[in-house]
């Protein structure tokens, strides 16, 4: 019994200890990424990568002050005319803008701060269970390799602390392929709601391969009900949370859909590529991992079986988001 109390305790300090390096990381990351944004953000949004940042900022600063600016329904994103993101989304970062407000007062830089360190030490826990995970069931070599990638990685540096619905989805997938690894199949099903209904209403591609094999290996009613509960109690606050800012009743997540995907919308007047975007986009953001990630899907039936399934079922989604999305007129870099 107290050779299991040790082992437990060393396992739990490698833990805490990689959670903490990873802070450190995170905290370097967060304070260059808010250099550039704060240099940018006064010269009329030079950066095209900066826009959709600062217009998810626009309605949270009205959330967080309570005050009107006068260009605030011209913004595409929470206009009510179009009604396509949740103020949920937003409430839930004035969990932390609120109180930097009081501290900081009229600083809203300072507060813009507060929220991307916040969400730079958000993506940090998640990376962490997911470096964790592989560590316990690949074994450390592995894990390694994921963290160096991960550090090394420009796509997750600027999405770590980016203010926006896709960022959180972000969160979601990494939180959601860790529990998996770890057989903890409820939670990750329902951390997959969250990212979908909070996040991005299109990041439920991402996340079916997690989600349909958390319901066959885990107990389903239990997984099951962990999922709908989660879904049912978001999809509710969401709605309330639109309906008291927007002042009437809409759904945000479907608003989105039929907007970009069933054509109740002309999401391709802002911008439209070829097929190969997202593969340019790819390599530009993850560089090699890209490849290995593509390279994966041939390896896998000459690799050891403690490699296959689960470990093809996590690194799946980047050939459905691959497929799905590149079929897409309108493309961004998500």
């Amino acid at each position: 019994m107290p050779h299991h109390r040790t082992k437990c305790l060393i396992l739990y300090l490698n833990y805490l200890l990689l959670s903490v390096g990873l802070d450190f990381y995170f905290y370097i990351t967060s304070a260059c990424n808010i250099a550039i944004i704060a240099f940018r953000f006064d010269v009329s949004f030079i950066a095209s990568w900066n826009i959709p940042s600062a217009l998810v900022w626009k309605p949270g600063t009205l959330t967080i002050f309570g005050r009107t600016y006068f260009d605030f329904l011209h913004f595409f994103y929470c206009s009510s005319d179009f009604a396509l993101r949740s103020y949920l989304y937003l409430f839930i970062h004035a969990l932390v803008a609120g109180p930097a407000s009081l501290i900081f007062g009229e600083h809203k830089i300072r507060v813009f701060y507060s929220v991307r360190i916040f969400l730079g030490l958000i993506s940090t826990i998640t990376e962490t269970v997911l470096v964790v995970a592989l560590s316990r069931r690949y074994g450390k070599r592995l894990a390694c390799y994921v963290l160096a990638m991960l550090c090394l990685s420009s796509g997750c540096f600027f999405a770590s602390t980016s203010f926006l619905p896709s960022s959180f989805s972000m969160y979601a997938v990494t939180l959601s392929s860790g529990l998996f690894l770890l057989e903890k199949y409820a939670a990750a099903v329902s951390v997959a709601a969250a990212g979908v209904i909070l996040g991005w209403p299109f990041s439920i591609l991402v996340f079916l391969p997690v989600t349909v094999y958390s319901l066959i290996r885990g107990p389903f009613g239990r997984v099951f009900l962990s999922g709908f509960l989660t879904s049912v109690s978001l999809l509710v606050l969401s709605f309330l949370a639109d309906y008291h800012c927007y002042g009437r009743l809409t759904f945000s997540v479907f608003n989105l859909l039929k907007y970009n995907v069933l054509g109740g919308g002309e999401s391709h007047l802002y911008g439209t590529e070829g097929p190969s975007f997202y593969f340019r986009n790819g390599f530009n953001n993850f560089n090699f991992a890209f490849i290995l990630a593509l390279l994966f899907l041939g390896v896998v039936p000459f690799a050891r079986k403690k490699y296959a399934p689960d470990l093809l079922i996590v690194v799946s989604p980047v050939y459905i988001w691959l497929a799905f999305m590149s079929l897409q007129a309108h493309k961004e870099e998500r």
